[in-house]
């Protein structure tokens, strides 16, 4: 799907959760990267009303791996495809890097042709989505994420 018609189906949409089914208490600050800034202005509504207490925003992996490095994030949740470089690039960077190794990382794409999953699991992510979903999706994929870095 477009991302126009995630947006569509998005848009004026309250985003509402109950409290019982919020974030795992370990996630608090979200770095959300993806090159289109509505996409990221959705998923940052999403996370604040799932209990996410920070979101940063980087429009490209470059931007997101120097956030990495200047505080504490909690989870990363990152686009396939962007711009400058992909996320899977970021992805593997974020591996290769000490500091950033137990980071749990969700992959998102809205392309529904190649093996993105397939790849982003193989590159180390704990998660994968793809666009459109919904906060209680998005919410499950992180708590599974958290648990799976934590077991590990």
């Amino acid at each position: 799907m477009s991302a126009n018609g995630y947006v569509d189906a998005i848009v004026g949409t309250e985003i509402f959760v109950e409290p019982q089914v919020r974030l795992h208490p370990s996630v608090r600050t979200v770095l959300v990267v993806d090159d289109q800034a509505t996409l990221r202005t959705i998923l940052a509504k999403m996370l604040r009303s799932l209990g996410a207490a920070t979101i940063l925003e980087a429009g490209g992996a470059s931007d997101a791996f120097k956030l990495l490095h200047e505080g504490p994030v909690d989870l990363l949740l990152s686009d396939v495809e962007m711009g400058d470089t992909s996320g899977m690039k970021l992805l593997q960077a974020v591996r290769k890097t000490k500091e950033l190794a137990h980071l749990p990382v969700i992959m998102v794409t809205g392309s529904k042709s190649g093996n993105h999953a397939a790849r982003a699991l193989s590159l180390g992510a704990d998660g994968f989505m793809l666009k459109p979903f919904d906060a209680a999706q998005l919410r499950v994929k992180i708590n599974e994420a958290v648990a799976k870095r934590q077991r590990s």
